[in-house]
């Protein structure tokens, strides 16, 4: 494309026109002339709209995975203290047969407590079994998640990661152009097509087409 600035005695326009046609004429191609504040317009457009989708994205696989986290912490918590009950329960078991032997406690009132606490230590016992399954299932989600999520590994790209940095677009100057975009496509029907620097990465975000 070659930019051309139009001047006159109430404003400056500038557009582009298909440098093809400048050099060589009509018989090689046709002007597709477009003017720089609808390109540009067009193109802020196009980028915050990818910032927004992309940083979303961001956001879910960030919170999926830490939905895992907290999923399998919660389960250790439980798992801790169910352990630490059967140890206070092996513990009073001890004390109450010490306490019967120090005749502080009759026999039937030993068995009946020692009977009491075996039931309770084999209900947390099972229940523990119960939670490591759900642990392992959890670990195996999270691991399915993080391995099969192919988007935490785009998302940590650099290029990624300075788009969402950068935030909502709100001029086009050359710093943003050089830094984002490869090329821009202006067709005879005025549509656009624009290559970015990291199109790829934005294709297996399923972003850009």
């Amino acid at each position: 494309m070659s930019k051309t600035t139009w001047k006159s005695a109430e404003k400056n326009r500038t557009y582009f026109s298909c440098g093809t046609h400048k050099r060589y004429g009509t018989g090689h191609c046709s002007p597709h002339t477009i003017y720089f504040e609808v390109l540009e317009e067009i193109i802020l457009k196009d980028i915050n709209s990818i910032i927004s989708t992309v940083s979303n994205l961001k956001e879910l696989a960030e919170e999926n995975v830490n939905d895992s986290i907290r999923k399998t912490t919660s389960i250790e918590s439980r798992i801790n203290i169910l352990n630490n009950e059967i140890t206070r329960l092996k513990k009073n078991k001890l004390s109450s047969y010490q306490d019967y032997k120090d005749e502080l406690l009759s026999k039937e009132d030993y068995i009946t407590y020692s009977k009491n606490c075996e039931k309770q230590i084999v209900e947390r016992n099972k229940m523990i079994a119960s939670l490591i399954c759900d642990f392992v299932l959890s670990k195996k989600d999270f691991n399915d998640k993080y391995k099969n999520q192919k988007n935490m590994e785009v998302l940590e790209n650099p290029w990624i990661t300075n788009l969402i940095r950068t935030g909502k677009i709100d001029k086009l100057d050359r710093d943003v152009i050089d830094d984002m975009i490869d090329t821009i496509y202006v067709y005879d029907d005025k549509t656009i097509k624009i290559v970015y620097n990291f199109s790829d990465e934005l294709k297996m975000l399923n972003v850009q087409d």
